[in-house]
């Protein structure tokens, strides 16, 4: 009868052996699985959100401002003008002067006076004042014994930027009559020329808008 007590005892060695390689095996497996996935896939906490290229983004408060934009083209501010003087000038004289600068003739106002009847007694604002481009200045002149204030020729005031009142009441006090069109205010088109001088009852045509 052959004996089997070796062989019996040899089994259970070898199969502890296999168990060892191979627990060995799967935790070298295990490793290196692990070392693959942080080295292929692993992110630094400092690296979440960062652009491709591995620039960082910039910061809103680190961001160029836009440019501003430019101003818009032929957008001119007139200089101010100066009212020159006018005081003790005829009206025709003063009107004339003041429409060289284009400075309008708000109103025309007559005022009692021993000196001659159609001189300037004083304006409004005052001779050297420094006026914005369209500001109208106001005429005192001379009443004298009463009659006109102009004389038969009558120069033709800088109507624009005045309403459609105050250029009417600007025409009838110099003697023009006054052909209108348009609502608003004066604009640039105005016929005769400010500063030319017409005889009294001239029609003076102004376009509003």
């Amino acid at each position: 009868m052959p004996e089997h007590g070796p062989q019996n005892q040899a089994e259970p060695e070898m199969s502890g052996r296999a168990m060892l390689l191979l627990g060995g095996t799967m935790s070298v497996a295990v490793v290196c699985v692990f070392g693959l996935t942080l080295l292929l896939g692993g992110t630094s906490p400092s690296a979440e959100g960062a652009p491709a290229g591995g620039q960082a983004p910039v910061p809103p408060a680190q961001q160029e401002p836009p440019p501003a934009s430019p101003a818009p083209s032929g957008t001119v501010t007139a200089p101010p003008v100066a009212i020159p003087a006018v005081t003790g000038l005829s009206t025709t004289s003063a009107v004339g002067s003041l429409a060289e600068r284009r400075i309008p003739v708000g109103a025309v106002i007559r005022v009692p006076s021993s000196q001659q009847a159609g001189l300037v007694v004083r304006s409004y604002p005052a001779s050297g004042t420094s006026l914005r481009s369209g500001a109208p200045v106001t005429l005192y002149v001379s009443a004298g014994q009463g009659g006109s204030i102009t004389g038969n020729q009558v120069a033709v005031p800088y109507f624009i930027g005045l309403s459609e009142q105050q250029a009417r009441g600007t025409a009838a006090m110099l003697g023009f009559q006054v052909t209108v069109s348009g609502t608003g205010t004066v604009v640039s088109v105005q016929q005769p020329r400010p500063g030319a001088v017409y005889l009294r009852g001239s029609t003076v045509t102004l376009t509003l808008r």
